[in-house]
């Protein structure tokens, strides 16, 4: 992956992370950010910092045997939401969008 493209997707993981902090319940990761978040979560550290800091809690992350295009759809529109309109390259308006990464209240 270029720069550009993982700045991009690391553009996107934030406001994924941000949907988690300000949304009740579980939430879907977009495939598009899903396995960049799994890799931030494996500098622990790092990422318990940057939970911290930027979202005043720690979003738990977990994988799930399946995407549940159903959980994606509904955490696509919390993210509308608060954030108006996504980018449809990192956030797919259809249910295949959906990676086996959610968040788990800690």
């Amino acid at each position: 992956m270029e720069i550009g493209e993982a700045r991009h997707r690391f553009d996107g993981l934030k406001q994924f992370l941000y949907v988690c902090a300000v949304t009740p319940g579980s939430q879907v990761a977009p495939a598009t950010v899903g396995p960049m978040w799994q890799e931030f979560v494996a500098t622990t550290k790092g990422y318990r910092q940057f939970c911290h800091s930027n979202f005043g809690r720690f979003i738990e992350h977990s994988i799930v045997e399946a995407p549940s295009s159903t959980g994606y759809l509904e955490t696509r529109r919390a993210a509308e939401d608060v954030l108006g309109p996504l980018d449809e390259t990192l956030w797919p308006g259809d249910g295949k969008g959906a990676s086996r990464h959610t968040s788990d209240l800690d």
